[in-house]
């Protein structure tokens, strides 16, 4: 192949635009009628036919000696079978790195979790910063956030491993993962495609049908409702006067009966509550999905429990002679041990642990299940269940009743809900067995 077609004097004549050889992939590029004149490094990819190109600079500050000799070495890794584009990057982001200018990945997701995380609940906040830390920061935190590719998500960070033994957490990480990139991709902390990217991993990681089952929260069986019920109403405070049932006992039939979150609940104040539209207003910022808030109608049972707290509440001012036995419209409903403080959802739980001896293992968000199976049972429409639990109502059934949220349709049902958590089960009926073949001959 001739090499160094070019001349100093000839660069100087070329006034026409166009692309102009030198030999050895060196091309000088000429545009707007010879006023602009820069180095080009042209190449073929042999595998996929695929033609590159690579900047070297401006004639101005690369004169033709400098162009030959970038060239010389790029022609070099070519041979060698190495990328010039990719080693030269390679090397600006080293430099990057030791001068202290690129973003480690630790820093990144501690900006992306503050961004997107703000308006969050405690809870998921909690969680999503377990899983930053000891999974992605306890892992890659001090890798520069560029450096990090696929393979590095796949290997180092040990997402396919964890893929494959603990798949609903993996789910989890690879989401934080990708909107991180995304995050990273707009502040232009990173350049280049998502490498943690569903559309990519899909590929290289197995589905997750194929190594998980699902596992459903473990819910009562709606036979058993009366007797769970008068169980948990048993669940007294021995620090106290006999017959003094524990908070957490009130917190927990107050779930059964409305089939909303556990954390609703929890955080649940006075104000909330209108007694005269005996409508509870869960507000957005109590919500899973922080949208809007929504209408939970109040039944006679669910009115009984909040009836004694009321009652409560005044004996207690009573007793620490206050002026006037009030209630305060953002005091807790259902407040913690501590005075001023917010139930854990997990003293909720133990209730269950202490009360229900019975073979049959229960979660309080299973009893989303259980009210779901009671309304199927006496033909409910599966939209007044899907609101009443404050589902995504995403069928075109649900779609049709628009914002409409069918407050006092769904009253009705829980009235009967509310009921039937107040006694025991019903006994199948039975009555006397005819012998239809007798009955035939004596007629």
């Amino acid at each position: 192949m001739a090499i160094e077609k070019l001349s100093a004097t000839k660069i100087t004549r070329l006034n026409e635009n166009g692309m102009y050889g030198d030999g050895g992939n060196l091309w000088l590029q000429v545009t707007n009628n010879g006023i602009n004149k820069s180095w080009k490094f042209r190449w073929t990819d042999r595998i996929i036919g695929k033609e590159h190109k690579l900047g070297l600079g401006s004639l101005d500050t690369v004169d033709l000696d400098k162009a030959r000799e970038y060239a010389a070495r790029y022609r070099l890794m070519l041979h060698e079978g190495q990328d010039p584009r990719q080693k030269r990057d390679a090397s600006k982001l080293e430099a990057q790195i030791a001068a202290g200018l690129m973003k480690t990945v630790e820093q990144v997701a501690d900006e992306y979790y503050e961004a997107r995380y703000i308006g969050k609940s405690d809870k998921r906040r909690k969680i999503s910063r377990l899983h930053l830390n000891n999974y992605i920061i306890a892992t890659i935190g001090k890798w520069p956030i560029q450096k990090v590719d696929t393979n590095v998500i796949l290997e180092q960070l040990g997402l396919r491993e964890l893929w494959l033994q603990k798949n609903p957490t993996a789910g989890e990480v690879q989401g934080h993962l990708d909107r991180m990139f995304n995050y990273a991709i707009h502040k232009k902390y990173y350049s280049g495609q998502n490498p943690a990217s569903r559309d990519i991993l899909q590929h290289l990681l197995a589905p997750s049908t194929d190594v998980y089952q699902t596992k459903h929260h473990k819910s009562l069986p709606y036979k058993d409702a009366g007797r769970f019920f008068r169980a948990i109403r048993a669940d007294f405070d021995v620090r106290h006067q006999p017959g003094y049932r524990t908070m957490s006992s009130f917190a927990l039939e107050f779930v059964g009966l409305t089939g909303v979150r556990v954390g609703e609940v929890t955080q649940a104040c006075w104000r909330e509550f209108d007694e005269d539209t005996m409508i509870w207003t869960v507000p957005s910022e109590h919500k899973k999905n922080k949208k809007k808030s929504r209408e939970v109608p109040i039944t006679r049972a669910m009115n009984k429990i909040l009836d004694q707290l009321r009652q409560r509440r005044r004996e207690a001012s009573r007793r620490r002679e206050a002026v006037e036995a009030s209630i305060s419209p953002k005091d807790l409903v259902f407040p913690g041990y501590h005075k001023g403080t917010k139930m854990d959802d997990s003293t909720v739980l133990r209730v269950i642990d202490r009360t229900w001896k019975e073979d049959i293992e229960i979660t309080t968000h299973g009893f989303r299940s259980t009210l779901r199976d009671w309304c199927r049972a006496n033909r409910f429409p599966d939209v007044w269940w899907e609101i009443q639990v404050d589902h995504k109502l995403g069928d075109k059934t649900s779609q049709s009743y628009g914002p409409d949220q069918l407050t006092e349709k769904r009253r009705g049902m829980m009235e009967l809900w509310g009921e039937y958590c107040s006694g025991p089960a019903p006994e199948p009926k039975t009555g006397k067995v005819v012998n239809l073949t007798s009955k035939r001959r004596s007629a």
